[in-house]
């Protein structure tokens, strides 16, 4: 976060957890096109409807059998609506619920129009073949025809960049931690020169 502070940044994630979020970006500037944790939904989802998991959660975790782990048939929770089984608001099947993501996938989408022609950073931090085409593959796409582009790819199985195209793009087969903070570091000794 504080190395895109200050800049006009957004963050596309497939992480289900929250933690941009809940590590002070801005709600405003994510989109997460895999869905979250923190929403729960009917597995028949006519209403199309999705609700927070905190609370259902938190009521929950008492009624735990603390010999099995397991919580008891009867308290598993069920629809509001139509009294069928529940799951994680996530993207698994057909019956994923996109209704509470297409905000911030229409903002997404806006700000990357808005940034065509000017430079870019892409910053991609360990996204691999498992679901390449919600990041990796269109990140590479951004990369072609658009020579202000520029990517780097932390990613300790798979850092190869494209070699097709003519931008700065640079793999790191490094953990992300360590590539962020000597990112940081090099960040604040520029910034101490030039004071």
């Amino acid at each position: 976060l504080d190395l895109v502070r200050q800049k006009d940044y957004f963050v596309l994630t497939t992480n289900v957890d929250a933690l941009f979020l809940r590590n002070g970006f801005e709600a405003s500037r994510i989109f997460t096109p895999q869905g979250d944790f923190g929403r729960l939904q009917c597995l028949r989802p006519f209403s199309g409807e999705t609700w927070p998991s905190k609370t259902v959660i938190q009521g929950l975790l008492p009624l735990v059998d603390q010999k099995t782990g397991k919580l008891p048939e009867e308290y598993v929770p069920q629809c509001p609506n139509c009294g069928g089984p529940v799951s994680f608001n996530v993207r698994m099947d057909g019956w994923f619920v996109e209704t509470p993501y297409e905000t911030q996938q229409g903002a997404y989408a806006r700000w990357i129009q808005a940034n065509k022609g000017r430079k870019m950073l892409l910053i991609e931090i360990g996204v691999g073949y498992h679901t390449p085409v919600w990041i990796r593959r269109p990140f590479e796409k951004m990369l072609r025809g658009n020579p202000g582009v520029s990517l780097v790819r932390i990613n300790r199985y798979h850092p190869e960049v494209p070699d097709d195209t003519d931008n700065d793009s640079f793999g790191f087969p490094d953990r992300a931690k360590d590539v962020i903070l000597a990112a940081a570091r090099c960040t604040q000794a520029k910034l101490n020169s030039n004071t």
